[in-house]
């Protein structure tokens, strides 16, 4: 599970360097690890210990998993865009 460092600062906030805070919930422990990612990557979401990423400015998605460093590259999500507008 990933924290909040505090009131306002967002994973990719200037003034967290990059820096990310994890809660494991099967052993307890805490981890504070710095992940290059969060320079040009958001968290939008999180699954079963993967954090669901946007890339910009390309909207390509990833899925991280924080403690191993492994990497899913999935399609941008732009050219989705009209798709989604034209079901509304």
């Amino acid at each position: 599970m990933m924290l909040s460092e505090g009131h306002g600062l967002y994973p990719d906030h200037p003034h967290l360097g990059g820096y990310v805070r994890f809660f494991n919930l099967s052993t307890g422990a805490f981890v504070h690890v710095h992940l290059p990612l969060f320079d040009d990557h958001i968290v939008i979401g999180s699954a079963d210990g993967l954090l669901v990423l946007l890339r910009h400015p390309d909207t390509a998605i990833r899925l991280l998993h924080p403690f191993t460093g492994d990497i899913a590259e999935l399609p941008p999500v732009l050219p989705l865009l009209p798709q989604i507008g034209q079901q509304r």
